[in-house]
């Protein structure tokens, strides 16, 4: 298994927003209209490639989650 070592760098309030977005989309199966999706918003914001569809919002959760412990 190779492990990608990344540098992310979010503010709380993108962190927060972000969080948001990806767990209203997996709840309920919508996706965030308007200019892009929460998604599409984490991969700009961070450059990094979760995946598509549940698994890619998941594995971006997954990340955040990491913010959590990060002081």
């Amino acid at each position: 298994m190779n492990q990608q070592v990344i540098e992310i760098r979010l503010t709380e309030p993108q962190i927060i927003v972000l969080r948001s977005m990806l767990t209203l989309e997996l709840n309920t199966g919508m996706k965030m209209s308007g200019r892009e999706t929460a998604l599409a918003a984490f991969k700009r914001l961070t450059g990094y490639d979760p995946g598509r569809g549940k698994k890619g919002r998941e594995e971006a959760l997954a990340v955040l989650a990491k913010f959590d412990s990060v002081e």
